[in-house]
């Protein structure tokens, strides 16, 4: 009798063991045997990747690390969806700064009930902080694309003068200065139709 229940017992595990249970639910990214194919222990089966959440890396400036923390949100926008925004939150940010670009790698947690989001893809990301800072920002139609550059008028006295900036981001429909001019600076914006040219005298009208 008990030989048969060891005999019983063993045929099951062998059984069992026909069955292969991934250690989380996911799904597979790629199979590495075919079906009747014969297995040796320890043969790779398949590859599985948990799509929910996601694990997003990114590189911050080094300048940034004072003000990037676990928890904070991250924005993310992706090619395949224009026009959407996917968040997630910082999970783990690494302590040691790469030396050749001196950037720190930070990973964040991106749900995915969906299954959108695919592993691999590239992102553009945007991530909240506790930095505030002051910048200049001028009407999107104050600027005049010239021969590769970007330029505004700035009223002195009773006439402009041509000056080239460098802009930054575009914020709906305001564009930041990041050279070129300083806050106490007036500049004179064209009327519809209008053509502004280097030391063109003006009316002042308050």
């Amino acid at each position: 009798m008990l030989q048969t229940q060891a005999t019983l017992n063993l045929a099951n595990k062998r059984l069992r063991d026909t069955q292969i249970r991934a250690p989380f639910a996911g799904s597979v990214k790629e199979r590495s045997v075919t079906a009747g194919q014969f297995l040796r222990l320890q043969t790779p089966v398949m590859t599985i990747v948990n799509i929910d959440p996601l694990r997003v890396r990114l590189n911050v400036p080094e300048k940034m690390s004072p003000w990037v923390r676990v928890g904070y949100e991250v924005k993310l926008n992706i090619e395949a969806y224009p026009g959407r925004v996917f968040t997630g939150k910082i999970s783990r940010i690494n302590p040691s700064v790469d030396e050749k670009n001196r950037t720190f790698e930070i990973e964040a947690l991106v749900a995915n009930h969906s299954g959108e989001l695919k592993p691999g893809s590239f992102v553009k990301a945007v991530i909240e902080s506790n930095k505030i800072d002051s910048i200049i920002t001028i009407p999107a139609n104050a600027t005049v694309y010239l021969f590769g550059t970007y330029k505004v008028f700035v009223v002195q006295g009773n006439r402009i003068k041509e000056r080239e900036v460098k802009l930054g981001d575009r914020l709906g429909d305001r564009l930041e200065i990041i050279e070129g001019l300083q806050p106490d600076e007036r500049i004179a914006i064209p009327a519809p139709g209008q053509m502004l040219k280097d030391g063109m005298e003006i009316e002042i009208v308050k």
